[in-house]
């Protein structure tokens, strides 16, 4: 609603538009944030113990790591959550046993839409 009109008012109105492309400049763009992150690459070098897996689990502020009930041993359950902040071996012995890095072939996308058009269409 842009205006109430009480009965037997009017609004006199002559409008202007113009269409734009995203190219010609920002206004006409539909999307708000568009970003993209390389995928984390976690590897265990060495067998963690059951303190170890524990005190991984708890140190990681993203919850990537989670122990397997069945076998005790840990894995990177969401590594999707990562971000490389490399608080997993940030004390002293942990990058012995854990290695950080990234695969360079695998994009993650983050594309935000300002609502005219919907994200999955902005991709194709």
């Amino acid at each position: 609603i842009i205006v109430k009109l009480a009965e037997g008012q009017t609004i006199d109105l002559t409008v202007h538009c113009a269409k734009g492309i995203g190219r010609d400049h920002a206004k006409w763009s539909p999307v708000a944030t568009a970003t993209y992150r390389i995928l984390p690459s976690i590897q265990f070098k060495k067998s963690l113990t059951q303190e170890q897996a524990k005190e991984l689990v708890e140190m990681c502020p993203l919850d990537v790591f989670e122990i397997d009930p069945i076998d005790d041993k840990v894995s990177a359950k969401h590594p999707r959550r990562c971000t490389v902040c490399r608080e997993c071996i940030r004390k002293p012995g942990w990058d012995d046993l854990i290695q950080l890095g990234r695969v360079r072939d695998h994009f993650i996308f983050n594309i935000e839409s300002t609502g005219s058009v919907p994200p999955k269409q902005l991709v194709l």
